[in-house]
């Protein structure tokens, strides 16, 4: 049973005015104080009438009405604007706000068709890369069992099966993906032949005394990971870095550790780019823009 309210006559009607002119029990129960089911009984016995039965009318007055149309441009501006940070910042913490919820066909579906055609900015495309970067979808067991279960049976098309090999293909020669060796045929069909040229013969330059000159130059350490030879237990590799084997000179050459020369494989600008800059930083070697290595010759004219 709930315990009649009793206040003095100023401070009900006090309360009476501010009820009717709020038109709220719960705006009442803020700053007043009790229950609305109370103050809703304490107006009744006073002959007043109250929304709803002891409760606030939850009407929603914006209800078929845009933010524009209900609350002006500027302010509908300003709260769209302040709506927008609050759910990146929430994201960029948390993960995307429909993470753990469970949506029913029918609203995945109007979500759906309300996304078809949109354009999303970069900075939202940027804010949704570095979380799935973050929190790979396939890593959880459960994801992949389900993509998995949806997949079996399912055909693709000659052309698509294309374009999805062409794709992976790219990512793997990017060195942005790692696949397997199991998962590729040997020969023609690997995604990085190049014609066969593993078994292609060095030049008479790349000789013993030529890669013990590079190692020795390089202090007998990996220059990608800085490994020093006493702790890899063997010989350091020595690397063309424009990957030509009969360009066998000292500009063209660096050493590396197994594990470094394999990662080398793949994505070979970048590597030629990379390592070049490294060795006229080094030790003043020059490279054009094009990569192709510049050579200074001593001319002597020798008195004549």
């Amino acid at each position: 049973m709930i315990k009649p309210l009793k206040f003095e006559i100023k401070k009900e009607q006090e309360i009476i005015e501010f009820y009717r002119k709020n038109q709220s029990t719960i705006k009442l129960t803020k700053k007043f104080g009790h229950s609305c089911s109370g103050w809703a009984s304490f107006l009744r016995r006073r002959g007043v009438k109250v929304n709803g039965i002891g409760k606030h009318d939850y009407s929603n007055p914006i209800k078929g009405k845009s933010f524009e149309e209900y609350y002006g441009k500027e302010k509908a501006q300003k709260m769209k604007e302040n709506l927008s940070t609050y759910v990146k910042e929430k994201w960029a913490k948390e993960g995307h706000v429909c993470i753990g919820r469970h949506m029913s066909k029918e609203t995945r579906n109007k979500i759906s068709q309300g996304n078809k055609g949109k354009v999303r900015s970069e900075e939202f495309k940027e804010l949704r890369r570095k979380y799935c970067l973050a929190n790979p979808p396939m890593r959880d067991p459960k994801a992949r069992a389900k993509v998995s279960k949806a997949n079996i049976g399912r055909t693709f098309s000659p052309e698509t099966r294309k374009k999805m090999s062409e794709s992976r293909k790219k990512l793997y020669n990017e060195g942005k993906i790692k696949i397997s060796a199991t998962c590729f045929k040997p020969g023609k069909n690997h995604p990085g032949w190049l014609g066969g040229i593993t078994n292609e013969p060095y030049g008479w330059e790349f000789s013993r005394i030529m890669r013990n000159k590079i190692r020795k130059r390089d202090n007998q350490i990996c220059m990608l990971c800085g490994k020093h030879r006493e702790k890899l237990r063997r010989a350091l590799s020595v690397h063309h870095i424009n990957y030509d084997k009969q360009c066998s000179i000292e500009q063209n050459l660096v050493s590396l550790c197994d594990s470094c020369h394999t990662k080398t494989s793949h994505n070979r600008k970048h590597w030629t780019k990379f390592f070049q800059d490294l060795l006229t930083e080094k030790y003043g070697y020059e490279y054009t823009p094009e990569g192709e290595i510049a050579i200074k010759l001593d001319v002597r004219n020798n008195g004549k």
